[in-house]
C-alpha cells in the first residue's frame, strides 16, 4: 500500500512521495529509507523522516459575499475572507487596477487608512481615507494564505471608489426680458470616481429648495430649458429665483 504513493520505485533515492487519506488525516506520516546488505560487518543502516502535513487552507466565505463594496471619497471598506482554522497562517492582501498585475504596497495609492490583520479563521484588510490615486475609480483586491507552505489565493474583490465631485461648469445667473420666450442654465460636475452622475435641478419657492419637475425639459440633465410659461412660475419679475443643480453618484 505503501509504495503505491510513490510516483517513482521506492527504492530510488530520488523518490517522490504523495500522501495518502489516512496520513492527512493523521496530519503526519514517517518515511524509512534503509539500505542494502554490503555484506560487511557494518550491515544495513536506516534512516527516518517525520513530515507534518498541515491541512491546507480552506476558504469558507467572502464578507461581503458579493465580493464587491462602493464607497465615496474619503470613506472606508472593510473586506474578509474566512477560512478553516490554520495554524501558522501568514496573509498577503494585494491589489490590481487590471485584474492581472498585483502589488502589495497599498501606501503608495495615496489612502491614509490601510489596516491588514490575519488571524486563525479569517484574515481582513480596511482600506480608505484621502485622496487615492486609481486611476479609472475601480481596483481589485485578493489576499494569498499560507500556512505550513500550503498556499491558497482568495477570489477577487471588487473596490469602487466615487468621486470626488466637484463642478466643471457652475450655472450662471441670468437676467432676462419679460418677452423672452426661452432660458437656460448648464451645470456639469466633474467626477474623479467609478459612479455615474446624475443631475436634479432646483429652484427656490421662497421658503426652500424644491425639485424641478419633470414636465420641465433638462431637469435631470446638465441643461435645463424653460419656456416663456414656466419660466413664469421659476421667476421673480425678471429675475430667476435662486437655480441650483443637485448632483449624486451611484
Amino acid at each position: 500500500l505503501l509504495a503505491r504513493l510513490f510516483t517513482k520505485p521506492a527504492n530510488l533515492l530520488n523518490a517522490r512521495y504523495y500522501p495518502g487519506p489516512n496520513d492527512r488525516s493523521n496530519q503526519t506520516v514517517t518515511l524509512t529509507l534503509t539500505t542494502n546488505d554490503p555484506g560487511t560487518e557494518c550491515g544495513a543502516v536506516a534512516d527516518m523522516m517525520v513530515i507534518a502535513i498541515g491541512p491546507g487552507v480552506n476558504i469558507t466565505s467572502y464578507v461581503p459575499v458579493s465580493r464587491e463594496r462602493t464607497i465615496c471619497s474619503g470613506g472606508t471598506a472593510t473586506f474578509r475572507v474566512n477560512t478553516s482554522p490554520t495554524v501558522l497562517g501568514t496573509h498577503d492582501w494585494q491589489y490590481s487596477f487590471n485584474g492581472v498585475d498585483w502589488l502589495d504596497d497599498f501606501n503608495s495609492i495615496g489612502f491614509t487608512s490601510y489596516i491588514e490583520s490575519g488571524f486563525d479563521t479569517y484574515t481582513e484588510l480596511t482600506i480608505g481615507g484621502g485622496a487615492p490615486n486609481i486611476p479609472t475609480g475601480t481596483m481589485y483586491c485578493r489576499v494569498t494564505i499560507v500556512d505550513r507552505d500550503c498556499e491558497q489565493t482568495s477570489q477577487t474583490f471588487t473596490f469602487n471608489v466615487n468621486g470626488p465631485l466637484d463642478w466643471d461648469v457652475q450655472p450662471a445667473d441670468l437676467i432676462i426680458c419679460n418677452t423672452t420666450s426661452l432660458a437656460s442654465f448648464t451645470a456639469i460636475a466633474f467626477n474623479g470616481g467609478a459612479g455615474a452622475v446624475t443631475y436634479q435641478w432646483q429652484y427656490f419657492n421662497g421658503a426652500s429648495y424644491v425639485n424641478v419637475p419633470a414636465s420641465v425639459a433638462g431637469y435631470n440633465g446638465t441643461t435645463l430649458f424653460l419656456t416663456n410659461a414656466e419660466l413664469s412660475i421659476f421667476t421673480s419679475s425678471s429675475r430667476f429665483s435662486n437655480s441650483r443643480s443637485r448632483t449624486r453618484i451611484f
